[in-house]
């Protein structure tokens, strides 16, 4: 069942990074970010309690989640890294969360884990040469921070491991809300936001609706719920498909062209992801190994 949830779960995320794509070409992102937040939180507020977590907690996570994550992968998105790239760059995230784990949560690193960082490092590195107008290296920068926070809410969740899921997201969401609206009627005007609305089409309708539930409401829910269940190594590397994902549908969508350098800097980042779960495969074998000698001794 975990391996379904997480297919599912890195299908939608893969998609959704057209998605953000086409939303960006009517709204501005800050605004973008400001109705996705509303809607995560309406009207799923009058349905859903509020998770028992102090504030405190709730707005980290909230700040982590909201304004780290998808407010800086919106903006590298915008800054001129394709979709379909920057699916592949925040699996970084995977990396950030192993190495925040080891750090705040004591969970061991093995050497399998830290040459996959490597790899995956290297990767990021070799998509930074990219220079086909696709990349820029701003937009690499942005969204490799993004990954970073993506790394910081997954440890502020394993934290909260008895905070209802669903509950995370939809009362979380109301404080990047809070924050960016202010942020988007100062750098982006009134004139601006008044405009987009008047026109939005069905298209960018539609992808706002996908961006904020199936996304963010489902996936982002169905994923905590993974994190608190499951040994973070187990988990993270479940990411390993949204570049394939975010790639395929960045092919179909916008006709993007896979070049050799392209298909190696994925390759390479995707190999980092294997070399790590292969690690955390081999490290849980070992106890159950012992186990299996001690009890037939």
């Amino acid at each position: 069942m975990r391996i379904v949830l997480g297919l599912i779960v890195t299908a939608v995320w893969g998609l959704s990074f057209s998605m953000i794509k086409i939303a960006q070409e009517t709204f501005d992102p800050l605004f973008l970010l400001v109705l996705r937040f509303v809607l995560c939180f309406l009207p799923a507020v009058f349905f859903v309690r509020r998770p028992q977590v102090p504030l405190r907690q709730l707005a980290s996570y909230g700040l982590a989640f909201g304004i780290g994550q998808f407010g800086l992968l919106f903006f590298g998105i915008k800054a001129g890294l394709s979709p379909g790239l920057a699916s592949v760059v925040l699996q970084l995230q995977v990396f950030f969360t192993i190495s925040f784990s080891a750090l705040l949560l004591k969970e061991r690193m093995t050497r399998g884990q830290v040459a996959g960082l490597v790899l995956g490092f290297a990767g990021v590195v070799m998509v930074g040469g990219i220079t086909k107008g696709t990349v820029t290296i701003v937009g690499l920068l942005l969204v490799t921070c993004a990954a970073m926070s993506w790394g910081a809410a997954n440890v502020l969740v394993k934290r909260m491991d008895h905070a209802d899921p669903l509950g995370l997201i939809v009362w979380s969401s109301p404080i990047p809300a809070a924050i960016l609206l202010p942020c988007s009627l100062v750098v982006e005007g009134y004139t601006s936001i008044e405009s987009s609305v008047r026109a939005m089409d069905w298209t960018a309708f539609g992808a706002l609706l996908f961006i904020a539930y199936p996304t963010t409401v489902i996936g982002y829910s169905v994923w905590n719920a993974l994190l608190q269940r499951y040994e973070t190594g187990r988990v993270a590397p479940l990411t390993l498909l949204v570049p394939v994902f975010g790639l395929a549908s960045s092919m179909l969508i916008f006709g993007e062209r896979i070049t050799l350098p392209k298909a190696a800097a994925c390759g390479l980042l995707i190999l980092g992801l294997c070399v790590n779960q292969v690690s955390v495969h081999r490290r849980q074998q070992v106890p159950a190994a012992h186990r299996l000698m001690e009890t037939q001794s």
